[in-house]
């Protein structure tokens, strides 16, 4: 099985953009009437979260495909984000200042990350955190490294994890 293959014809770049733009949203039912505005069905979205989340949780793999994910959500969101605040500050600018801002929001997000993880200690090894997973709930585990906007989580059965970073909370938050 080649991990980089499309699921239900969703590519790996393709389930985090979808991803970004479910960001916050945990019902499954939003999920589905949103992802079929982008002109996917829900079948084929749940098939290609499932999938996905299996490649990622897959030892062999050695968090690959978890990292990648990783890197292609964050380019995501640093694109949503940049996108909403163009549009709520009602700004058009020209296509290639459009793509310098997107870079320079995204220089910004990795450098405000940083300046975090280094000022309160990020997600650091021994801490005890939930994972959200795929299926909406929270589940208990140990932070065991973390590196790149991922954290390594081993859970009470014995498996180790890489997780993006944004789906990591401590208890209680």
């Amino acid at each position: 099985m080649d991990p980089w293959a499309p699921i239900n014809g969703i590519a790996l770049d393709r389930y985090a953009e979808l991803h970004a733009t479910l960001e916050g949203v945990t019902d499954p039912e939003k999920q589905a009437e949103i992802v079929q505005r982008q002109g996917v069905q829900r079948a084929d979205w749940e098939a290609a979260k499932a999938g996905w989340t299996q490649r990622m949780a897959d030892p062999q793999l050695m968090g690959q495909v978890a990292q990648q994910y990783g890197t292609l959500y964050q380019a995501a969101i640093a694109r949503r984000n940049g996108w909403q605040q163009q549009h709520q500050q009602q700004q058009h600018f020209p296509p290639s200042t459009g793509a310098q801002l997107g870079n320079a929001l995204s220089a910004f997000g990795n450098a405000f990350n940083s300046l975090v993880e280094s000022a309160v200690g990020g997600m650091s090894v021994g801490a005890r955190v939930l994972v959200q997973w795929s299926d909406g709930n929270k589940y208990p585990g140990t932070v065991t490294a973390s590196r790149g906007g991922q954290v390594e989580v081993a859970f009470p059965d014995g498996r180790r994890v890489w997780v993006p970073q944004a789906y990591v909370s401590f208890p209680g938050l």
